[in-house]
């Protein structure tokens, strides 16, 4: 089945290419901008753009790990400085880089944790090799921290990756039962996400989350339960954590304000956080 996928990727790849040459005969475009490429298919229509003088940016959605995904672009442009370093060691792209975002000052915390899970997801080689257990390992770690630190089980707010309605249901009942047995309160609906910024310490597993909160001002606590690539960005966030003991460490510096600004300043020049996309911005990395 893997081999008929790869082939169909190539026979619809080389269809994108042909459909380009002839719908854009006489075309007066001269950039384009991907919000996904890097497969067969899409990365032979971008050859088709750029074999015709058309320049093309990527605007890379989520974590650079290396070749996967990785396109042909003249340029790319991903979230954070720490991805477009590694994209720079790779001979794919033209040029690498992130939107410079002015830092924010620290959120202060409101006496509440959140936790958020992301290796329940289909695509997750550690979803692939043992369903939830990444998380359900991880919401006893912060259960342990939590009751460590006298932190109310039902003011630790859990969200979920959304690929939670997608997986095995046996799956997503054994992370939520998790959940219920440590007394945490699910995520209201109404919570805006961006509320990450207000709690007192944020944990969660390698994903996005790191730059989204580092955005809001918050010093997010990365905790890895499955093998992780060395060169990912999270390799170099100051607040990576992997076992009771770290964890401990690291909450410790979060939820003491001086502590807390000197992680939040630390983890900021490490992963340098883009700012989000604007098709100005992105049009404007092409011509610089």
């Amino acid at each position: 089945s893997t081999r008929i996928a790869i082939a169909y990727r190539m026979a619809q790849g080389a269809s994108f290419a042909r459909w380009w040459e002839r719908a854009s005969e006489k075309s007066a475009v001269t950039k384009a901008l991907f919000g996904h490429t890097g497969n067969a298919d899409t990365s032979q229509l971008e050859q088709s753009m750029q074999a015709q003088g058309i320049k093309t940016l990527h605007a890379v959605h989520g974590t650079n790990i290396g070749w996967p995904l990785t396109g042909l672009s003249d340029v790319a442009v991903f979230p954070s400085g720490a991805d477009a370093a590694l994209g720079r060691t790779l001979p794919a792209y033209g040029k690498c880089g992130h939107v410079p975002l002015e830092r924010p000052a620290v959120s202060r915390g409101n006496n509440k944790w959140a936790l958020l899970t992301s290796y329940t997801h289909l695509q997750h080689a550690a979803y692939r090799m043992d369903g939830a257990s990444a998380d359900i390992a991880l919401v006893r770690l912060v259960a342990n921290a939590a009751s460590e630190k006298g932190q109310d089980p039902a003011a630790i707010f859990w969200r979920p990756h959304p690929q939670i309605n997608l997986v095995d249901a046996r799956e997503k009942s054994r992370l939520e039962q998790e959940i219920e047995g440590a007394g945490f309160s699910r995520w209201p609906q109404e919570l805006p996400y961006d509320s990450l910024g207000k709690f007192s310490a944020v944990i969660t597993t390698p994903s996005t989350v790191l730059t989204d909160a580092l955005r809001l001002g918050q010093p997010a606590i990365v905790a890895r339960t499955a093998p992780m690539q060395k060169d990912l960005r999270y390799a170099r966030h100051p607040l990576l954590v992997q076992n009771s003991d770290e964890l401990g460490s690291a909450l410790e510096k979060v939820l003491d304000p001086a502590g807390r600004i000197a992680a939040f300043n630390d983890a900021w020049q490490s992963i340098e956080p883009g700012a989000a996309y604007t098709i100005e911005g992105l049009l404007g990395a092409l011509v610089d």
